[in-house]
């Protein structure tokens, strides 16, 4: 996964891995040693995730410019 994040499971406590933008879209992730345990986005949620997910990649182009720009100078 381009984008692994990890939760923990909050049954076994096993780390979850996870990308974000296949959340978004709907994906669910499963625990690697608690088959019953998943983790997804409720549906109404997508939209409020998505915005903050494209809000971050903002700042963090933005950032990078602003280290080019300094390191440049």
């Amino acid at each position: 996964m381009e984008n692994q994040q990890y939760l923990n499971c909050p049954d076994c406590g096993s780390k979850i891995p996870f990308d974000p933008y296949a959340l978004v879209k709907g994906a669910s992730f499963m625990c690697p040693r608690c088959p019953s345990i998943s983790i997804g986005l409720a549906p109404g949620s997508r939209e409020i995730v998505e915005n903050t997910l494209n809000k971050f990649e903002m700042m963090k182009k933005k950032a990078g410019e602003m280290s080019r720009e300094q390191s440049s100078s």
